[in-house]
């Protein structure tokens, strides 16, 4: 045991000492990433075609995340793009395939990898450089072109030649699940203090020894972490939110880590879904609501143990006699309904996990619309500075114009207002823009150096070309819904304390055994039901678990008809932006070009030309405002469909005005 103790410890300075030696500058392979499925008419799409952004790096090793897919078999066709949130393909419970591509550094730099073993079906091929695979017992060289195929078996690395070594590998989940691999903060500990009690106790008759270890053994729980496996059920449940990327980071390292992965995102332009993963990555907020709920799982879990036994000692001198006695006492009663007791705590466990469910959906849907508005207003907002630009060119054509006698005073007077109006117009624009990039940049929890380096996209993705149809929505809702899952375990927690009060509310039973020089035995403690008995607590957890059955049903008969509202609210927002899109700006881009036609053929008079253009200029507007609004219900109905339906949109767009009447030339 002690030779393998000083194994563990002198591997763990080995591998944190190779991480603290980490070089960003390493000369890594430019890859592309190209990700194509197809549409709802059937025809071939590309969803992505350039450098992956989601990479993460350690001990001098780069690894790049490809892609990743919840579940088996993988959902087709794709619809997002999972590269960009894929998340740790051993993480444990995981259940569906991962790719990557790792690039390990030569010569000095070249990391120590132990022997480990990975209950996954790994698929390896190498790109470049030499790679020694080493056995129990035999050792293979694989070079470039060659393939690897694992098993679950022991194996380890060794880089052959001061070349760094490229691979590409894929992972499918085996029968089981191997270990965590991650090293974690310790648990606070408090060591049992060395004092004359517990020498007393030791030298105690066998039963009370017996029954104090059998105590500490039974009562102290298991060491698995309550909250770490919460945050794995609501990884699970959400994997369509956070890729299962949720993460509570416990040490310096898992920090260092996630700034990593934060640089790489935003070095480009930041998609949404990309998003999404820097508020996993890096914001504190999501990161005290981890906390918070993780305590509150924690706590839900402590309901179901048993109070630590008492042990009282006593000793004292008369004189010259010396009396000592000892008394182990502890609630039999709660020993005695300890089952319903566990019961009750998986309820209220399964309650706080599903509520901390509901609060991630929350975040990660806040981060979704904030970005679609950020987006949206610097659209906007740069069209508005096109447009001034515009407005401002009128205006000084119409005072020359005006000075030559082409035009009278209200002429001018018209296009200068449409100027200052123009003016005003870009102002709010630009301090719309600024509004909602500090909204995002607060949602996704960024620091000031990172707000600095946070880029938007220039425009909204195009809105699709087709809605989702009813029978698709359908396919989508999640059988798991959180609203339905924390009502049933509200009214399952409620349902269980009112079984377990039905006794705890009446009496009380303590057993305490008792070792005196002159005595020995047991002493028991009854609360007797004369005065209180009980009646009035019970009666609260009745109430309590009639209004959780109701709330249970109510729940149920709301959750098609919110499901059915998102889905109404996407649609017609969905019919808005599309009908903008395909007849509005066309149509107006083509009055504005016949306009310009009839008055170069002297036709029609300026004034009919520039009311044309400012329509045209309202009705891209609106266009904007419409994608939107789509792109906001859109993040709705994602919520929805999961179970956490949000306040609708309220949807509305500015109509152009018809031209008004002029004449003249």
């Amino acid at each position: 045991m002690k030779s393998l103790t000083r194994r563990a410890l002198i591997f763990l300075s080995r591998f944190l000492a190779s991480r603290q030696a980490i070089s960003l500058e390493a000369p890594w392979t430019r890859l592309r990433r190209v990700v194509t499925s197809r549409d709802p008419q059937g025809r071939a799409i590309v969803i992505a075609d350039g450098e992956p952004t989601n990479v993460i790096y350690f001990g001098g090793t780069r690894v790049t995340r490809l892609w990743g897919s919840a579940g088996l078999p993988a959902g087709l066709p794709l619809r997002a793009d999972a590269g960009l949130t894929a998340g740790n393909a051993y993480r444990e419970n995981f259940a569906g395939t991962a790719f990557y591509v790792t690039e390990i550094p030569g010569g000095e730099r070249a990391p120590k990898i132990p022997m480990h073993s990975n209950l996954t079906l790994d698929y390896m091929a190498i790109l470049s450089g030499r790679l020694r695979l080493k056995l129990p017992g035999r050792d293979l060289d694989l070079r470039q072109g060659d393939t690897l195929i694992q098993g679950g078996n022991e194996h380890s690395f060794e880089i052959r030649g001061p070349s760094p070594v490229c691979f590409c590998s894929s992972w499918s989940p085996g029968a089981t699940r191997p270990p965590s691999r991650l090293i974690n903060f310790k648990p606070m500990t408090t060591p049992f203090p060395r004092c004359c009690g517990l020498a007393a106790m030791l030298r105690a008759p066998l039963l009370i020894t017996l029954l104090a270890a059998v105590s500490s053994g039974l009562f102290a729980g298991c060491a698995t972490s309550e909250s770490a496996a919460g945050v794995r059920e609501v990884n699970r449940q959400l994997a369509i939110f956070t890729a299962e990327n949720l993460e509570l980071a416990t040490d310096a390292e898992m920090l260092r880590t996630r700034r990593e992965g934060l640089d790489a995102l935003l070095a480009a332009p930041l998609a949404q879904d990309a998003a999404v993963r820097v508020a996993l990555l890096g914001s504190p907020s999501l990161q005290a609501l981890l906390a918070g709920k993780s305590a509150a799982i924690a706590g839900a879990a402590r309901a179901g143990r048993i109070d630590n036994p008492i042990l009282n000692y006593e000793r004292v001198r008369h004189g010259s006699e010396l009396e000592i006695g000892r008394l182990l006492s502890f609630g039999l009663l709660e020993l005695l309904t300890l089952p319903q007791r566990q019961r009750v705590a998986t309820a209220a466990v399964e309650a706080a996990q599903t509520e901390l469910a509901i609060a991630v959906i929350d975040e990660v849907t806040r981060v979704r619309q904030a970005w679609v508005r950020a987006v949206a207003a610097e659209q906007r907002q740069r069209y508005a500075a096109r447009v001034l630009e515009s407005a401002a060119a009128s205006a000084e054509l119409a005072r020359r114009m005006e000075s030559v006698g082409n035009f009278n005073k209200m002429a001018r007077a018209r296009q200068q207002a449409f100027a200052a109006d123009a003016r005003t117009q870009a102002v709010l624009a630009r301090q719309q823009a600024s509004v909602t990039r500090e909204e995002l940049v607060r949602a996704l929890g960024l620091d000031d150096e990172y707000a600095k380096r946070l880029q938007l996209p220039e425009r909204l993705p195009e809105i699709p070309q087709q809605a989702l149809s009813a029978d698709a929505v359908d396919a989508r809702v999640n059988a798991e819904r959180v609203d339905v899952k924390l009502a049933e375990a509200q009214w399952q927690a409620a349902a269980a304390r009112r079984g377990l009060g039905k006794v705890t509310t009446l009496t009380d039973i303590e057993l305490g055994l008792r070792r005196d020089p002159e005595a020995r035995g047991y002493e028991i403690d009854v609360r007797l039901p004369i005065f209180d008995a009980g009646e009035l607590d019970r009666r609260a957890l009745d109430g309590e678990t009639l209004a959780a059955a109701g709330n249970l049903e109510a729940t149920l008969r709301a959750a098609g008809s919110h499901l059915r509202e998102s889905y109404s609210a996407y649609l017609a927002a969905y019919d808005i932006a599309r009908h903008h899109r395909d007849e509005l700006v066309p149509l107006r881009k083509t009055i504005a070009e016949e306009s310009l036609l009839r008055y170069n053929g002297m036709i029609i008079g300026v004034f009919e030309l520039l009311a044309d253009a400012r329509e045209q200029i309202t009705t891209v507007m609106a266009a904007i405002d419409a994608e939107q609004q789509f792109w906001l219900a859109e993040a709705s109905l994602q919520s929805a469909f999961a179970g956490r339906p949000v306040a609708a949109v309220t949807l509305g767009v500015a109509a152009a005005k018809p031209a008004e009447a002029a004449g003249g030339h």
